[in-house]
């Protein structure tokens, strides 16, 4: 199939091509798309083994189906997945209107590359590029020597240089395979981030193994035992209370009632006024966001998506992405405290 007649069967809403296109500009994020429809309802299904980034990927489908300008489609349903997981991470709900279809439609000229997210082309060569291979190559010289020795000792002295040097040469492979994709401007930094920063713990830790040494060759028979708290990935993973109680969201019911499920008040409040007064960009939607703190501190907050007009919910994420303490645990917005805005009316 052309492209061109692709494309005329997607504007025609057509699930097959419309998933054909999502899948090309997808290829090589790791995130898969199926469509299906009924009537002038459109269902996504967007598959990752990694979490799905909600507000990137709703964006990214919303913007690609105004720009084919499928006037038969009214309401989206998207729905974020995580491999072997029967459950959606997050789902979402957008209702299309015939004049912002068409003020898309006429404002870009649809091609193959109508549906695209954070494609660009990287700029390389230059001392950045030089500096990341230098300081990654260094990581090829342990793994030289390891699998210089891999084989012991009674291994002949051809096979043993061949392995050290297969193991200094990995790091510049990689990274001469990273340079290709079209991401190396940000993947480039985070290995650059990365390098340094290992190369500091081990200077660090070097520095301490060498001061400990001198003080236990005079004789002084003092250490320092430091104890981190650690935690099992069970305790990490664990699906909190409050996320158990957001399994049974559901479209369209009131605030009142995902009040009443959720069993408090929201910690914080979003929508696009508050965003500007947080210095935040602004969604250009007239959703309001709720976030609930998890029970489980290593979790994403529970957070709920309503129609401001209506206040019935559209989306929600269950707080089940767990991947240890962090800022993106916080529920992000202006406090409860500050405005009337959470009241259960």
């Amino acid at each position: 199939m052309t492209q061109k007649s692709l494309l005329e069967l997607a504007k025609q809403g057509d699930p097959n091509a419309i998933a054909a296109l999502i899948n090309h500009n997808l290829n090589g994020k790791g995130i898969k798309a199926r469509v299906s429809r009924k009537d002038d309802s459109l269902k996504i299904l967007l598959k990752g083994d990694q979490p799905l980034p909600k507000e990137s990927l709703t964006s990214f489908v919303e913007n690609g189906i105004k720009k084919l300008g499928v006037t038969c489609i009214t309401t989206i349903y998207i729905l974020g997945y995580q491999t072997d997981n029967e459950k959606p991470t997050w789902q979402k709900k957008i209702a299309l209107t015939p004049t912002q279809i068409s003020k898309a439609s006429q404002s870009d000229k649809v091609s193959d590359s109508t549906i695209n997210i954070g494609a660009s082309s990287p700029k390389r060569g230059g001392c950045l590029d030089s500096i990341v291979l230098i300081t990654f190559s260094i990581f090829g010289l342990p793994l030289g020597i390891f699998l210089s020795g891999i084989f012991g000792e009674d291994t002949s002295e051809i096979l043993r240089v061949t392995l050290g040097i297969i193991g200094l040469s990995v790091p510049i492979v990689v990274i001469l395979i990273l340079r290709q994709h079209h991401h190396w401007n940000k993947i480039r930094l985070v290995i650059l981030f990365a390098s340094i920063t290992s190369l500091i713990v081990f200077l660090a830790y070097l520095r301490q193994s060498i001061e400990y040494q001198s003080q236990h060759n005079q004789g002084k028979d003092e250490s320092t035992i430091v104890n981190e708290p650690q935690q099992s990935n069970e305790s990490i993973s664990q699906v909190s209370r409050i996320s158990q109680k957001a399994a049974q969201l559901r479209m369209d019911m009131s605030y009142q009632e995902v009040f009443a499920l959720l069993g408090r008040v929201p910690d914080t409040v979003v929508n696009d006024q508050i965003r500007q007064e947080l210095g935040e960009p602004i969604q250009g939607h007239t959703l309001i966001t709720f976030e609930w703190k998890n029970d489980n501190l290593n979790c994403q907050p529970v957070s709920v998506d309503f129609d401001s007009s209506k206040m019935t919910a559209t989306g929600w994420n269950e707080g089940r992405v767990c991947t240890g303490p962090s800022i993106f645990n916080e529920p992000f917005g202006k406090s409860c405290s500050e405005t009337a805005l959470c009241k259960v009316r």
